[in-house]
């Protein structure tokens, strides 16, 4: 409880899981921020969230003290949206690298490189123009 006192003073947010464990998130995290904190693959598989026991959008921005629960699918992978500045599914640097290198390592496994031997993805407008990153395949696959 200790935490809860001082989360306003300092960059982080601290969110409780359904078992009660308290995990602390930067300001401005939202529940898939939270299901890659808890779990790569619950992050990549999450569909949903309840936020303090209501369902809530994948891009609710979490409080100090809420309880989050992620709903997931048995299988899948994270959405293209999610990586979207605009659309503000994921917030964290550390999220956000999970979920990409996720993206490119699929479309990795069934698409052919360009020349270069790379994918070039475009993600999402940023401040007017595209952001760019190149999904290089493994060396083993091609």
């Amino acid at each position: 409880m200790e935490k809860f006192k001082h989360a306003a003073l300092d960059d982080t947010v601290y969110v409780l899981t359904p078992q009660g464990r308290v995990v602390d998130l930067p300001v401005g995290a939202t529940p898939i921020d939270f299901a890659y904190h808890v779990h790569t693959e619950l992050g990549h598989r999450g569909r949903g969230a309840k936020v303090d026991g209501v369902m809530a959008p994948l891009n609710t921005v979490l409080r100090n003290g809420q309880h989050v629960e992620i709903t997931a699918v048995a299988q899948g992978g994270p959405s293209r949206d999610w990586l979207n500045p605009q659309l503000g599914f994921i917030r964290s640097p550390s999220a956000r690298s999970r979920g990409s290198s996720s993206i490119c390592e699929r479309e990795n496994s069934f698409m052919q490189p360009n020349r270069r031997g790379s994918l070039n993805v475009t993600v999402a407008p940023d401040d007017m123009r595209n952001t760019t990153w190149s999904c290089a395949p493994k060396s083993d696959r091609w």
